[in-house]
């Protein structure tokens, strides 16, 4: 993954520190770590080599007096309060935020930007819209045939694209967490090419069509899965 400043940017393996000794920080690099708790001792082993190695290292967290926290040199404190159900769902959403903001402010601080930047001081008032129709729109979800199969269902699969990804594999988690079924995230490109094979009329599928940029390529996939059976539940932010 690139920004537009040219910086790459990976998802860091833990493992390779902790299971086979690679260290990998260094004083040219960045690390960010996320952890609800703050006390998975890989994710502390890896933000405490890296910043003993000059790396600038964040913690972002909803345990501000975690391992995690006093790790890093830097904490952004997530302050969701305490997760009362199984799945941290509330510190993921304020996770989500976290990553805007801190997006925005590399963005300004390299003198780019875009009009998604001004849309950020809405967010707050656009999750409470969403949290006010949630009832509502279960309501209207539920005689859904797709959302009746995901009820029978002991497989459910979720498909999306670009940066809708991470939501895919966490819908899926949490529909593991919550229900005990089996749910697994895809990049829609990656679902055509072999794991398609599991899907048919007893594995409902969820489409992720959020992204504008990417809901056009993801017509084919539900084009597949409908010629297969496959009981489809789309979110969109289209309205259609």
């Amino acid at each position: 993954m690139l920004f537009r400043s040219e910086t790459p940017v990976a998802l860091a393996a833990p493992s390779l520190l902790t299971q086979y000794g690679v260290q990998s920080g260094s004083s040219s690099s960045a690390l960010v770590a996320f952890s609800q708790s703050g006390a998975g001792p890989d994710i502390v082993a890896l933000t405490r080599e890296a910043r003993a190695a000059g790396a600038l290292t964040v913690a972002v967290t909803n345990s501000p007096d975690s391992e995690l926290a006093a790790a890093a040199a830097h904490l952004i404190d997530l302050g969701a309060g305490p997760e009362e159900a199984v799945a941290a769902t509330k510190t993921y959403v304020a996770e989500l935020v976290a990553v805007v903001l801190i997006a925005s402010g590399a963005a300004r601080a390299l003198g780019r930007g875009g009009e998604w930047l001004s849309t950020i001081e809405g967010i707050p008032a656009e999750m409470s819209a969403a949290l006010r129709e949630t009832d509502a729109w279960i309501a209207a979800a539920y005689p859904d045939s797709a959302v009746q199969a995901m009820h029978r269902a002991d497989r459910v699969l979720v498909a999306t694209r670009g940066f809708q990804y991470p939501n895919a594999l966490e819908f899926a988690l949490k529909l593991r967490e919550t229900t005990g079924v089996f749910a697994d995230g895809f990049s829609a490109a990656d679902l055509l090419h072999g794991p398609i094979a599991s899907a048919n009329s007893e594995t409902p599928t969820v489409i992720i069509e959020t992204d504008p940029i990417t809901s056009p390529s993801l017509a084919p996939i539900g084009d597949r899965l409908r010629e297969r059976g496959v009981p489809l539940l789309r979110i969109s932010s289209s309205g259609t």
